[in-house]
């Protein structure tokens, strides 16, 4: 299962995964890798006691933490990209379109009222608000 990971474990450590014979506790809800999509993700935690989850497609690695409920919020939290669909917006707020080869941004205030109303384009969103710098 370590080579699968393509990552070197520190002894004493421990993994959990979703493939292999080495199973993730049915309490760990991870979301899909930020970068590639893809499920198999790992989350492990050396002997050191830094936790940490990682894709083992991709090798992107979440932010570490002292506890691995932490490092799981980590990754849950890295933001994930937006997916293009051709259902049309469902709430307010700002949305990418695309139709015919052009692309740009509208704010959805009320979607039965949106400008773009063609059935072939496709939307994604809403874009996330920022936040405050601190």
């Amino acid at each position: 299962m370590l080579s699968v990971c393509r990552s070197v474990l520190p002894k004493g450590g421990r993994l959990y995964s979703r493939r292999g014979g080495i199973t993730m506790s049915s309490e760990i809800e991870l979301k899909p890798c930020p970068h590639c999509g893809e499920e198999p993700i790992v989350l492990w935690t050396d002997g050191n006691m830094v936790c940490r989850v990682e894709c083992t497609w991709c090798e992107v690695r979440g932010p570490a933490a002292t506890v691995e409920s932490k490092a799981v919020d980590g990754w849950n939290a890295l933001p994930r990209a937006l997916v293009w669909s051709s259902e049309p917006p469902t709430e307010p707020g700002f949305w990418w379109w695309e139709l015919c080869g052009h692309r740009g941004v509208d704010l959805i205030q009320d979607p039965e009222k949106r400008v773009v109303r063609d059935y072939r384009a496709k939307w994604a969103g809403p874009i996330p608000e920022p936040k405050e710098a601190k």
